[in-house]
């Protein structure tokens, strides 16, 4: 561990051996160790649970409660979208306690707490988002059934990437190991509205070594608020995908946008250059994925890559 941290920016041995350990058959340890270490306050109260330990047999992750939520009102109950939007404040509630936890050392200093974000930070995120949204560009232009307002869209997103980087490079805030795969699928949530945070093996599509890296914490917020989008786009198939439900959706996405980033504690609205950044890559990705599969449900990624050619921080 201490030759580990040695040779690693910013690295958290002791979260990363824990983790591996929790897959070891019998060690029933770990996961209290890794919910511990990850989720308790320097006053040593609980902010969270990063494991599965204390759960109730009724949670369900907070992407199902909210997909029930708003398909019960898209058939006939509209109050039931004030509370999945309570839903989508408290997930950033719980976003910013994460991140609050993670950003700061443990005890002692075991675990290495946040360090300054560089220049050469932010243009590596943006040319991992640049990098994906030219192959979803590619792939677009070459498919017969391509919307054209969409591959518009797409032509000016790289200039707009452009000026979401030269912002963040004037407030790159802090990086620390974040959570790297956050989505509502990641939370849990227990009656009345109790939410604990779980999967904290990181994003998938990076190697170890990148999992592992201090990241921006906005990453994860970027990543929450395209699930959200994806949570609207799944209430309105459900229910038939006509133009009103997508409509009603979308509209509800906006201010589940807002709720998120207020529960976060950024303001009502508020949105960070690296947001935008990790959105177009999130977009573009899904674009890529959906286009790998049967490239017919593209509405998601869409809605998203159009929002943020009017997107202005």
């Amino acid at each position: 561990a201490t030759v580990y941290r040695s040779l690693t920016r910013g690295a958290q041995p002791e979260l990363d051996l824990l983790r591996h350990l929790e897959r070891v058959p019998g060690v029933r340890i770990a996961p209290a160790l890794l919910g511990s270490a990850i989720l308790r306050g320097p006053n040593g109260q609980r902010t969270g649970s990063a494991a599965l330990e204390d759960l109730v047999v009724d949670a369900a992750t907070v992407r199902l409660v909210v997909v029930g939520r708003l398909r019960r009102s898209l058939e006939g109950d509209p109050s039931l979208q004030a509370a999945a939007l309570d839903d989508a404040r408290a997930a950033g509630a719980i976003t910013h306690e994460l991140h609050a936890a993670l950003g700061r050392p443990f005890e002692q200093g075991v675990v290495r707490g946040a360090i300054p974000a560089t220049v050469v930070d932010v243009e590596s995120w943006v040319a991992r988002a640049w990098f994906i949204l030219h192959a979803a560009t590619t792939v677009l232009r070459e498919r017969a059934d391509a919307d054209p307002a969409l591959l518009d869209a797409m032509l000016l997103l790289p200039a707009k990437l452009q000026g979401f980087g030269a912002a963040a490079k004037n407030a790159p805030g802090l990086v620390h190991r974040i959570h790297g795969n956050l989505r509502l699928d990641s939370m849990l949530m227990s009656p009345p509205r109790v939410l604990r945070l779980i999967e904290f093996d990181g994003d998938p599509t990076l190697s170890d070594v990148d999992r592992v890296a201090p990241h921006s914490p906005w990453r994860d917020v970027a990543r929450a608020l395209f699930s959200l989008a994806q949570v609207s786009g799944e209430a309105a198939m459900l229910v038939g995908g006509d133009a009103k439900a997508i409509e009603i959706t979308w509209l509800w996405e906006r201010e589940a946008r807002k709720a998120y980033l207020e529960g976060y504690g950024t303001g009502a609205g508020a949105l960070h250059a690296l947001v935008a950044i990790f959105e177009v890559e999130f977009a573009a990705q899904e674009l890529l994925d959906t286009f790998a599969g049967d490239g017919r449900s593209v509405h998601v990624a869409s809605h998203t890559l159009l929002r943020l050619t009017r997107t202005i921080v």
